[in-house]
């Protein structure tokens, strides 16, 4: 299985945003975009 890092890596900036901001929207999505990227579908 194959990480796409540079997805990944966005997503934590991303999550990381979100955690600043208090938006769980953005926090969920990120995790989203992380866990598609690691392979690891989060229902």
């Amino acid at each position: 299985m194959m990480i796409n890092s540079q997805k990944l890596r966005r997503a934590q900036k991303l999550a990381r945003r979100a955690q600043v901001q208090g938006s769980s929207k953005k926090w969920d999505a990120a995790n989203r975009i992380m866990a598609r990227a690691t392979g690891k579908e989060i229902n």
